[in-house]
């Protein structure tokens, strides 16, 4: 893949906990258009250390040429569009934001969960019971809705891409996301989910095996 060439910047720090999370489909971004960037992670002391000195008081943040800059959504279009894969076309920009927001959708979904264990009135059996529900309804309900929205873009574009014929925000996005369900990161969901999607699964593994994206995951990320 290559970047568009246009507004280069001289150095980009991309600053995030050591998970993927938010963060990822930034970061791939940034890995499949070959632009250079410092990768910084930091855990729960450096953050604390860290949070006065951000814009909004949260991560993912940039300093891009030495300002800093946040929100995940508005750094990842910013590095789509440095790496080439925002279309410059309006209707298709559309159609990969409304593929992001779907992706955000998704992850929306899992947000339950986090605010269950956080809640310290609970006690660990009321958790526990909340997370087993939050999941059951994950498993059964969210990701097969999710996945068969992804599959009927797929089927509709039929460019084995998800807007246009090339890799796009939209399929880094995607990607992002299924690697949760992939990597088998919620009880009781596994990958044998994409089996019944088979664009989608498809589609993950072409993403899998392009270049840059196999070197990154090759390595220690």
């Amino acid at each position: 893949m290559e970047n568009n060439g246009e507004n280069k910047p001289e150095k980009i720090k991309l600053t995030y906990f050591n998970i993927e999370a938010n963060a990822e489909k930034i970061r791939l971004a940034f890995v499949v258009g070959r632009i250079p960037f410092e990768d910084c992670r930091v855990n729960q002391e450096q953050w604390k250390e860290l949070k006065p000195n951000t814009k909004f008081g949260q991560m993912p943040i940039a300093d891009i040429d030495g300002e800093q800059f946040a929100q995940s959504g508005a750094l990842l279009r910013y590095a789509g569009s440095l790496a080439g894969l925002y279309p410059e076309e309006r209707k298709l920009a559309l159609r990969v934001d409304e593929i992001i927001s779907l992706t955000e959708d998704l992850t929306n979904s899992f947000v339950p969960q986090s605010n269950f264990v956080r809640n310290s009135s609970l006690s660990d059996e009321e958790k526990k019971k909340q997370n087993n529900f939050v999941f059951t309804n994950l498993k059964e309900k969210e990701l097969p809705k999710f996945l068969g929205l992804f599959e009927g873009l797929l089927t509709k574009n039929a460019t084995n891409f998800y807007v246009g014929d090339k890799v796009t925000l939209a399929d880094i996005a995607v990607f992002a996301h299924l690697r949760n369900i992939v990597r088998e990161q919620f009880p009781g969901v596994d990958k044998t989910m994409l089996d019944s999607f088979p664009l989608v699964k498809a589609h993950y593994e072409r993403m899998s095996e392009i270049p840059e994206i196999k070197t990154w995951y090759s390595t220690s990320h």
